[in-house]
């Protein structure tokens, strides 16, 4: 990375994600203490990478998946964005597979940061229509079993993130470990699909909806797979 070519990350006033960098909301069990820096630079003149294919678009952003290698058990894949005509690209994150963060399977969203997602496989845009604040869906599977999906505030006006003191992009896990369903717009709710087992053995799944703010709004019933 170019370090005379850093491009500095804006706030955004969101409160949620405002309390995983230190701002008045009390931190909870599960809160990631910022570690490592990470920052994003503005690579060939904010040129988007030639190895970085077009993933999804909506609302005026375009989301891309470029690949950057292969781990142990997944690849590894930065995800981009562009305004809708190609410009301002910024790099959002980049998968780990090896990160330590431990993550809850049950209940609300849980709070994180960009350097702890674990695969980054396929993204998806989505839109808050009551706040009309976009974000990314950001889901991918480290461990050939479960599905770890992510949602990531986008500053549409400037593609600028919402950042910690040091760098780190504050997001959301979803604990949902199977795939992004899609949105409800008359809800305005996020649907995933997440699976179990059922005491007398076999596996089901369940469709899950999640607001913006990552609380479980509603299940519905397990489906047989």
């Amino acid at each position: 990375m170019n370090n005379t070519n850093l491009v500095s990350f804006a706030s955004v006033a969101m409160g949620l994600f405002l309390a995983s960098c230190g701002g008045s909301a009390p931190k909870t069990d599960n809160e990631v203490a910022a570690a490592d820096s990470v920052v994003a630079s503005d690579v060939a003149s904010l040129q988007l990478p030639v190895d970085a294919k077009k993933a999804a678009e909506g609302f005026g952003i375009v989301a891309y998946i470029q690949p950057m290698g292969n781990g142990e058990m997944a690849a590894i894949n930065a995800v981009w964005v562009t305004d809708d005509k190609g410009g301002n690209a910024m790099r959002i994150c980049l998968s780990n597979e090896n990160s330590p963060k431990e993550y809850a399977w049950k209940g609300d969203g849980q709070r994180c940061l960009t350097k702890d997602i674990l695969a980054a496989d396929e993204v998806h845009v989505v839109k808050d229509s009551q706040k009309n604040d976009l974000y990314l869906v950001v889901s991918g599977c480290p461990d050939m079993r479960n599905i770890y999906s992510y949602l990531i505030p986008i500053d549409i006006k400037s593609l600028k993130q919402e950042t910690c003191s040091n760098g780190e992009l504050a997001c959301l896990h979803i604990p949902a470990s199977e795939n992004y369903e899609g949105y409800d717009e008359k809800n305005n709710t996020i649907a995933f699909y997440t699976y179990g087992y059922y005491e007398e053995g076999g596996r089901y799944r369940v469709k899950v909806n999640y607001d913006f703010n990552g609380k479980l709004i509603s299940k519905g019933e397990p489906e047989n797979e």
